[in-house]
């Protein structure tokens, strides 16, 4: 793996858009040879990515010894967020047809496409909503996302908790794991019986 520094200027977020504040921020990022991982470490944050995801299992145990060796290090002892976020790309056609979207996707999904003869041809879309959760909240996003090579219909869920509290790592990997099975299902729901068996996703759960 390499260590590769970023420094970023940090922005606040209003009606006229980013206004940037003048603070720069020190990211450290670090990656596997394969660039498939990784660990992501701010003055505030430490986050974990992966495009080589296999299951739940394999990546809360790698989060549970990277979490592990940061708090032992840096002596943390107190939490502000925790979150899973899966992006899940449909592969779709270029110009998917109204039938393209919704064999994919449900009808809940596909909305006005296809419904008046002005939203025939869909170009891009994305909606976003958030949603209470009996333990944080979930950000769902869904649209179609076009691109020159592998366009998608994009699931994008991301599940997290805001509330300040005392950091216990088995909790949180416990947290973790209802995160998993809340966005598993959520996925689930969100596409076409049919569309789904075609690629038979497996939850497993942590052990």
């Amino acid at each position: 793996s390499f260590l590769a520094t970023n420094s970023g200027v940090s922005s606040s977020l209003g009606p006229a858009g980013a206004t940037p504040t003048g603070d720069v921020e020190q990211a450290y990022r670090f990656l596997d040879v394969a660039k498939a991982w990784t660990v992501t470490l701010g003055p505030n944050s430490l986050s974990l990515e992966t495009t080589a995801y296999g299951d739940f299992t394999d990546f809360a145990r790698r989060w549970h010894s990277l979490a592990s060796t940061v708090l032992e290090l840096l002596d943390i002892t107190n939490q502000e967020r925790i979150g899973l976020r899966y992006v899940n790309e449909l592969p779709c056609p270029a110009e998917p047809s109204p039938e393209d979207i919704s064999r994919m996707v449900i009808r809940e999904l596909v909305g006005v496409v296809g419904r008046h003869e002005a939203t025939q041809r869909l170009l891009a879309s994305m909606q976003e909503m958030r949603f209470a959760q009996p333990q944080g909240a979930c950000t769902f996003r869904h649209g179609f996302v076009p691109r020159s090579e592998g366009s998608a219909y994009v699931l994008d869920i991301d599940l997290y908790d805001e509330k300040p509290r005392a950091l216990d790592l088995d909790n949180e990997l416990r947290l973790l794991a209802s995160f998993n099975h809340a966005a598993y299902e959520l996925f689930r729901w969100s596409v076409e019986p049919d569309h789904f068996a075609t690629f038979k996703p497996q939850e497993v759960p942590v052990s």
